[in-house]
């Protein structure tokens, strides 16, 4: 059994070389490690439950939204049974002015995780 968050399987390799080598090589390394988890969960066969932060957006107080961007290396969201905004930062938490929330996906497949779902 395994319990990964998509979006930290990239996170120390990219800390560690982030300036040691050219930025496009690295954003393509992070994209490839999350694609090989969702491949070896593919080839498992096991019963899977993929939960993963996918989406970091800041808004306003007022909701209107500032930044977005992925939190997966720039791929597709994959295919999900439930997802659901998480509040991680409401204001003034981290900030007075705006809040961090997180698009969160879930999805269990009781055979094998089927990749042309993503």
């Amino acid at each position: 059994m395994s319990l990964n968050l998509l979006s930290q399987i990239p996170v120390i390799p990219v800390r560690r070389l982030d300036g040691l080598i050219d930025a496009a090589v690295l954003a393509g390394a992070a994209r490839a490690l999350v694609l090989h988890h969702l491949a070896d969960l593919d080839r498992s066969h096991a019963a899977t439950l993929l939960v993963s932060d996918v989406e970091r957006q800041v808004v306003d107080r007022d909701g209107r939204e500032i930044e977005r961007s992925s939190l997966i290396a720039d791929l597709p969201e994959p295919a999900a049974d439930r997802h659901w905004w998480w509040e991680i930062a409401p204001a003034p938490e981290a900030d007075p002015l705006t809040s961090e929330r997180r698009r969160v996906v879930a999805r269990f497949v009781p055979g094998a995780f089927v990749a042309e779902s993503l």
